[in-house]
């Protein structure tokens, strides 16, 4: 308990001192939280339980972690129930809360200096943790969103380096929970307009996912160009319905090799019409 509280004492001093930002001395990727997303169906007579998954990226060795994320049900009975842990890191101590009245929860963790545990991805995606949440019977369709916000007692979204010097403040993807009405998978949703997602994860290590809708058939081209206007692969060249695509960037090259690390242009082309998204990968 005195390693633990002294442990604490050290990041207390830490978050009143200093702003956290990454290390300027780190040439890699942006440490990152990513929290998934997930579907539910609306209106049913029996309770249903949801997991939203957390992702971690990291190429540092993260000892401390500060996570308060917030969730908005706005026609309200959607609840989290409990956290549970996936990568097989052994923290020292963990506090995890949920404060429903506030409508936020609480994760804070930490590991021993003298020991060998660390949150370290190795730059990849890892599942971190997922968080349980209980619908009731009966809840009708919304979208309940799930991000990142302040903890008036730890802060902000904040990560702590095994130097117990450097703080870092992850980049920070939020996800949802959608509840849908009863069937709705089976009927045809047709999109409203020609559009082009931003990619996630952005920046990315090894893949990336592409998300596009069109609102009539037609014939598409989504490509890759690099940051000279040299195309690099083509994702999708050929005609398609109407509807809500999604397609996923392995990092390779039109020969299969990697591309390498650099910013990355994502074009979709729907006749004359044309819309890019800029992406960054990281190796």
């Amino acid at each position: 308990m005195r390693v633990a509280f002294y442990t604490m004492a050290i990041f207390v001093v830490m978050t009143i001192g200093v702003f956290a930002q990454q290390d300027p001395d780190d040439p890699g990727i942006q440490d990152s939280m990513i929290v998934s997303s997930t579907e539910a169906f609306a209106d049913t007579s029996m309770v249903q339980l949801v997991f939203v998954d957390i992702y971690a990226v990291s190429d540092d060795s993260v000892k401390f972690y500060n996570i308060p994320l917030r969730w908005n049900s706005p026609l309200g009975g959607v609840i989290p129930i409990d956290i549970t842990y996936y990568f097989p890191f052994c923290w020292e101590e963990r506090y995890d809360t949920i404060l429903y009245a506030q409508h936020y929860i609480r994760m804070v963790g930490f590991s021993g200096w003298g020991d060998n545990c660390a949150l370290y991805t190795d730059s990849v995606r890892e599942r971190f943790a997922s968080i349980r949440f209980m619908i009731p019977a009966n809840t009708p369709s919304q979208l309940i969103a799930l991000d990142s916000c302040w903890d008036d007692r730890n802060g902000s979204l904040l990560f702590g380096l095994s130097d117990g010097m450097t703080e870092v403040t992850p980049g920070f993807q939020y996800g949802y929970i959608s509840i849908i009405p009863l069937g709705i998978e089976n009927e045809p949703s047709t999109p409203r307009a020609f559009s082009l997602s931003q990619n996630y994860p952005n920046p990315f290590n090894q893949s990336t996912t592409v998300e596009f809708s069109l609102p009539s058939g037609g014939n598409i081209e989504l490509s890759i160009f690099d940051i000279l206007g040299r195309k690099v692969k083509i994702l999708a060249d050929n005609y398609i319905e109407s509807g809500q695509y999604v397609i996923t960037w392995d990092g390779a090259n039109a020969e299969g090799s990697d591309a390498p690390s650099g910013t990355y242009i994502l074009a979709l082309r729907n006749g004359e019409s044309v819309t890019t998204r800029r992406m960054t990968l990281l190796k």
